[in-house]
């Protein structure tokens, strides 16, 4: 299916963005596609593609995808999907490629209801408190989330922040700190408490002065 995708756009003289937006369209609302799920699964598997290109292909398809494809549908199989995509990125070396699944993903959480991001910030909020060195994955991974959940509902996320920042500390003040995370991991983590404090705006002030943001760094 990639490889002829790839051809018909060569032949057809598509943009990429034009072919995506043709074939996201398809799968949504074709009565011939199949199960779109099915779909998102295949290209979710391609994000581990050999070459970058391919890989960057992916997740710009993803993006086009959860544009595209109704609430109902992706509600369904969110958690799920953000799973797989949140592993991918954790696994990616290329920025480039982190940039466009990061992209993907947070169209995804945009599309979906309320209650399917919240139980998304449900789980990140468990893996936080994971420790151990088996588990920076699972910590990396939920903070990028929580990074995109916080650039979707801006100051009304920082409630949610404040229930996340005990976690946090305990992973920054942990004696093992170096040992059970990667320099990019830790990085990862510093970073992404900046964007998620620029993301909430003036309600930055308030988490601030909290005790346990005090005594993160």
């Amino acid at each position: 299916m990639f490889v002829k995708g790839v051809l018909w756009r060569k032949t057809k003289g598509l943009h990429e963005s034009q072919f995506n937006d043709v074939l996201a369209e398809f799968i949504g609302n074709h009565p011939c596609s199949d199960d779109p799920q099915k779909s998102i699964e295949w290209f979710i598997a391609q994000l581990a593609y050999e070459l970058e290109d391919g890989r960057l292909s992916a997740a710009d398809m993803l993006n086009a995808l959860f544009s595209r494809l109704q609430p109902a549908i992706l509600n369904t199989s969110c958690f799920f999907n953000v799973s797989k995509m949140g592993t991918m990125l954790f696994n990616e070396e290329s920025v480039k490629c982190r940039r466009f699944i990061a992209a993907a993903l947070n169209k995804l959480l945009s599309s979906v209801s309320d209650s399917a991001r919240a139980d998304v910030f449900s789980a990140c909020s468990d893996w936080l408190e994971l420790q151990g060195e088996e588990q920076e994955g699972a910590r990396s991974i939920a903070t990028d989330l929580l990074v995109q959940i916080s650039k979707i509902e801006g100051d009304g996320f920082a409630s949610r922040f404040r229930t996340v920042l005990p976690s946090l500390r305990e992973i920054m003040k942990s004696e093992s700190l170096w040992s059970d995370n990667s320099e990019r991991t830790i990085s990862g983590i510093c970073y992404g408490i900046a964007s998620i404090l620029q993301n909430i705006g003036e309600s930055a002030r308030d988490v601030l002065v909290a005790e346990d943001f005090c005594v993160l760094f």
